[in-house]
């Protein structure tokens, strides 16, 4: 055999995977360079989705700090609802809505302010778990406003707290005015004006309502206008109701307050000479005697006087 018919006879070289030609195979190679090309804009579509936003860690409880401008109040953890949210936390094993919070030091067992999500954050401190955060820098207006922003949208801050939160921020000289701050968080300033209306409660009258949470948004400019005029007995009633302990809606505490009397003094004369005026509201006595009128042995004798009275001797 020659040669050249020995090399005639060998097979010629197989083309990877197809045995197609030239014309089909560059058919072939478009098709996968247009599937690929479609799959890279799928995943330029599904990163789009995700452009700006902030890896989620998981973070200590310990490791944040309330901000100055935390709003809660200690009623709101008392409620069922905080209950209810702290099983589904634990059921979940975590808190799948993330909280966020700010950077403040990279040293020290406190790293991070709250931003928002103190319901979440204390839920989780409560349970003994990490909880998960979305950290970002943010200066402290930027703060206040993403905190009032994330608080109103959710409608889970009563009138109360919403108040004392605008009032901080007042106090802080984040905002000069009422007026710009109202601007700034979207709301009206009559809004404003209302709910600080209501942070301006005296602690009495606070402590008189079962919860601050109960507190209407209405009630603030009626009571703040009646403790305006009729301060003491307002605030008088306000202490009975305290001491009643009495197990009354918020309504009736509000309507109590609202119908309070004023104290007007009645004279008592002795020989066309004033020497003593009372004032008597709801079984309560207030005697004030003019200076001079009674002698120290006479004062002296005024508790034994009393004692006669309320037994019926006199």
């Amino acid at each position: 055999l020659h040669p050249e018919n020995n090399e005639a006879q060998q097979e010629p070289p197989r083309r990877r995977g197809n045995t197609h030609t030239a014309p089909g195979a560059l058919l072939a190679f478009n098709s996968e360079m247009i599937d690929a090309e479609r799959r890279e804009q799928s995943l330029r579509d599904e990163l789009q989705k995700f452009e700006g936003s902030l890896p989620v860690k998981q973070l200590q409880t310990s490791e944040i700090k309330l901000s100055n401008w935390a709003n809660r109040n200690a009623k709101s953890f008392e409620v069922p609802a905080f209950e209810l949210l702290k099983r589904d936390i634990a059921a979940a094993g975590g808190n799948v809505q993330p909280i966020k919070v700010r950077p403040i030091s990279p040293e020290g067992e406190v790293k991070y302010e709250l931003v928002f999500g103190q319901r979440r954050h204390r839920a989780c401190s409560d349970l003994g778990i990490v909880v998960n955060a979305i950290v970002q820098e943010m200066n402290d207006q930027e703060l206040f406003l993403m905190m009032d922003r994330e608080n109103r949208g959710r409608e889970d801050l009563s009138p109360y707290e919403l108040g004392i939160h605008y009032q901080r921020a007042l106090s802080s000289k984040l905002w000069p005015s009422q007026n710009i701050l109202a601007k700034e968080v979207g709301v009206t300033q009559a809004y404003v004006s209302k709910v600080l209306t209501l942070a301006a409660l005296p602690n009495e009258v606070v402590s008189a309502f079962p919860s601050v949470l109960d507190i209407q948004v209405g009630w603030g400019p009626k009571l703040g206008k009646r403790l305006g005029a009729h301060r003491q007995e307002v605030i008088a009633e306000a202490k009975r109701i305290i001491q009643s302990k009495k197990n009354i809606s918020a309504r009736e505490v509000f309507e109590r307050l609202m119908d309070v009397l004023p104290l007007v003094p009645k004279p008592v004369e002795l020989n066309g000479k004033v020497v003593a005026n009372y004032e008597e509201q709801g079984g309560r006595v207030i005697i004030r005697f003019q200076p001079g009128v009674l002698s120290d042995h006479q004062l002296s004798a005024i508790p034994a006087w009393i004692k006669r009275m309320v037994d019926g001797e006199q």
